[in-house]
């Protein structure tokens, strides 16, 4: 019986060691994938007249990118922005209205949703959207043979189809976070004025004197990183299909594991060092 158990722990033991390793590896390849697309397309710009051609091509399709990830992503942002800052306020107003603390109505808001929820629910909308799309995408790329037709015609993919999608993807998280903001905390006002009627511009004020500079630097920094992690790591999925497309379905979702997981340690470790920033 002793035997066996032991048997069985150190199989599970190992299970646990390969599946560490497997991930391990697959960050390692991702990362370099990425640094490779960076680093070609820097590339590019020694040669700029040459390369012309493939640098407008690039720039093109960055602003098709940021099109379909941030200006298509626009009206749903807002709207869960709405409903988030309205469900959000109430019961903060509520509560200080109730013990005469309505001013930091504006502190809290900032905290919670400028700082906290903005970025994250803003980085899950675009797994939601983007990233499953990408890894959909670049996945039936593999199995059609696309890639390889790039490769053998000379194209560097990595420049074409891996770097705009990457950098689009900063730049729209990026905006769609302030957009999170801009709505989520117009619909605190409306909402809070119905409890605790005051001007807008008290409002305002109120948002200002509380909002600091770590707030912004933090929020931007959450941004970056999510997007990062979600479009490499989307995009790294999609390739890693190899022959059948019953493979896409199963990398996208776990492209958006990954993602999810990711961005969720990203955010916590962003909040803790500002957090102990802040305190030190």
């Amino acid at each position: 019986m002793m035997v066996q158990i032991r048997i069985y722990t150190q199989s599970k033991v190992d299970e646990v060691a390969l599946s560490f390793f497997e991930n391990a590896r697959f960050l390692h390849q991702t990362m370099y994938l990425t640094y490779l697309a960076f680093r070609n397309f820097s590339l590019l710009f020694v040669n700029p007249l040459e390369n012309r051609g493939k640098i407008i091509m690039i720039f093109k399709t960055l602003i098709m990118q940021i099109y379909f990830t941030a200006n298509q992503s626009f009206l749903l942002v807002s709207f869960i922005a709405l409903i988030t800052g309205s469900l959000a306020v109430l019961p903060i107003s509520t509560g200080l209205t109730l013990f005469g603390q309505a001013d930091l109505v504006g502190k809290i808001l900032i905290a919670v949703i400028s700082r906290e929820i903005a970025p994250l629910f803003t980085a899950f909308i675009i797994i939601a959207r983007s990233g499953t799309a990408i890894a959909s995408e670049l996945g039936n790329m593999q199995v059609n043979k696309e890639i390889d037709s790039l490769k053998s015609l000379g194209i560097d993919y990595t420049s074409f189809i891996i770097f705009p999608r990457i950098l689009s993807g900063i730049v729209s998280l990026i905006c769609l976070n302030y957009v999170f903001n801009l709505m989520s905390l117009g619909g605190a006002y409306v909402v809070s004025n119905f409890i605790h009627p005051f001007s807008f511009s008290s409002y305002l004020y109120s948002l200002a004197n509380y909002l600091k500079p770590i707030d912004i630097i933090t929020a931007f920094l959450k941004c970056i990183g999510s997007a990062f992690f979600i479009f490499s790591l989307s995009i790294s999925w999609g390739l890693s299909v190899k022959k059948s497309s019953h493979e896409v379905p199963q990398v996208t979702s776990r492209a958006v594991v990954w993602c999810l997981a990711t961005v969720m340690i990203w955010n916590l470790l962003m909040s803790l060092t500002s957090y102990f920033g802040s305190i030190a």
